[in-house]
């Protein structure tokens, strides 16, 4: 499974020329909808952009940003991501994307950003110093 960062995100949205597609993409990212739920959505231009051309889009604008090509429900994955690194907890997330069992957010769509590795080595770090006594104490 592939996803976006945040950041990696708003850089697709940022070269996005038509203002009815990145309305499309930007729903999808920030509220984690389906695709097939956004033209029961959106406004009569966005249904003149069908999932193809937002398939079309996607694929299109992430090479020319150097992105890594996800699908356009990756986006949704992607914003499950995205509410993890901002600490909601597991059960807000399933509400938020509609899911009847925590288990099918965390088994389906609990993706971690790929710098959560470092990030935690680093707590640890810290947290360990912060608990061992220094040299100059022992």
């Amino acid at each position: 499974m592939s996803i976006w960062t945040q950041a990696q995100y708003e850089q697709f949205s940022g070269a996005i020329q038509k203002s009815s597609v990145k309305l499309a993409f930007n729903v999808l990212f920030y509220t984690g909808m389906r695709s097939g739920e956004l033209p029961a959505f959106t406004s009569a231009d966005i249904h003149k952009i069908t999932k193809s051309a937002l398939d079309k889009e996607i694929k299109r604008i992430a090479a020319k940003m150097g992105l890594p090509i996800i699908r356009v429900h990756d986006l949704r994955h992607s914003h499950a991501s995205m509410l993890i690194e901002m600490g909601f907890a597991p059960l807000e997330i399933a509400y938020r994307l509609g899911h009847e069992s925590v288990k099918t957010t965390l088994d389906t769509y609990s993706h971690l950003y790929p710098d959560k590795d470092q990030h935690l080595a680093d707590r640890l770090n810290q947290f360990r110093r912060a608990v061992l006594p220094t040299e100059e104490n022992s």
